[in-house]
């Protein structure tokens, strides 16, 4: 049985994949999330670079050049499953683009897809 292990050696300012799934954020339209030592989400590329500090309450991940992203709420667990799995609730939702630049959020008509 193959075993696969991650970690990070974090250092006062730095950043971490944000874990999802028992693992690390995975790339996704170029970019995933990272996590600052506040808690506040961000984006870094494939390599590991910051693209988008983190200042965000939560973010979700990249899709079509834009991620929906919040600056307040809290978790909540998902009712029904027993505290496992949570959403993010009392946000005031916006997007940003690769830049981290406010831009309008797709309808949820565009192609059925996030965000």
């Amino acid at each position: 049985m193959k075993v696969r292990q991650w970690a990070w050696l974090l250092l006062a300012g730095a950043v971490a994949p944000f874990v999802f799934d028992n693992g690390p954020d995975p790339v996704s339209d170029g970019l995933y999330r990272v996590v600052d030592d506040h808690g506040r989400i961000g984006y870094a590329d494939a390599y590991g670079v910051v693209r988008i500090a983190p200042r965000f309450a939560f973010g979700l991940p990249f899709a079509n050049g834009v991620a929906r992203v919040t600056l307040s709420g809290h978790p909540a667990a998902v009712p029904g499953s027993e505290g496992e799995y949570h959403r993010w609730e009392d946000g005031d939702w916006f997007c940003i683009n690769k830049s981290g630049s406010i831009v309008k959020c797709p309808s949820s008509s565009d192609h059925g897809s996030r965000p």
